[in-house]
């Protein structure tokens, strides 16, 4: 069965890794959308809306949560918001409520998608939830 392509929104400030996980992404058959802040990031979501958005939290975790919020209000609820935290004190999925996944510590690039597609099919055949 062919894997489907998601389409995936990165945001990540660091060009050299925003260009690995691109390409590993990419490798694995998806379609990336780069955005280097969280301005960028915004504009791109809302045309076309991406199936998965992934959020680092390495530079500033309080912009990385205040960007998921602004986004969690801006795009479909069924778009999996996943976020990217280095360090093992950043936050956890309990201080970053709009996000669906907090990862903490180095993520394995070739399991990132994936994990993404996971997480796009369990939040497709989910119901909202009031908050």
């Amino acid at each position: 069965m062919p894997r489907i392509p998601l389409t995936v929104l990165v945001v990540e400030d660091n060009i050299e890794l925003a260009a690995r996980v691109a390409s590993a992404l990419t490798q694995d058959g998806n379609v990336v959308i780069p955005a280097d802040t969280p301005a960028l990031a915004l504009q791109l979501a809302c045309s076309p809306i991406p199936d998965v958005v992934l959020v680092d939290l390495h530079s500033s975790p309080s912009s990385g949560n205040e960007l998921a919020r602004v986004l969690r209000s801006s795009i479909p609820w069924t778009t999996p918001i996943m976020m990217i935290a280095r360090d093992p004190a950043r936050p956890s999925r309990e201080d970053s409520p709009d996000a669906d996944l907090v990862l903490h510590g180095a993520i394995e690039l070739e399991l990132l998608g994936g994990l993404m597609r996971f997480m796009y099919s369990r939040r497709r055949g989910a119901r909202p939830v009031s908050r």
